[in-house]
């Protein structure tokens, strides 16, 4: 963290880590919010391991639970249909 604080023009909003008292879990992880330039909201986290299996489809649910409008929806189906289109997992049945 102090990595950052050092960073000009970077500020830390919150700093959420997910180490200690976790025994190989998905949860290996921290987050770190700031504001860079005082004009970017950013948000980055670093895992160690491996990713959850269902991580995509987690975050696919988390960005549609969280849209306020129907065209941020849109933008969050749209987004699954083309992963799931490039890696040739989406199926019509007719």
């Amino acid at each position: 963290m102090l990595i950052f604080e050092n960073i000009p023009g970077v500020k830390i909003i919150k700093y959420k880590p997910k180490f200690h008292g976790v025994e190989m879990s998905d949860l290996r992880n921290v987050t770190i919010n700031f504001i860079w330039s005082n004009s970017f909201i950013c948000e980055l986290q670093v895992r160690l391991g491996d990713p959850p299996v269902l991580e995509k489809e987690n975050h696919f649910l988390y960005e549609i639970e969280r849209v306020q409008t129907p065209l941020q929806l849109l933008d969050a189906w749209n987004s699954k249909l083309t992963e799931l289109a490039e890696n040739d997992q989406l199926f019509f049945q007719l």
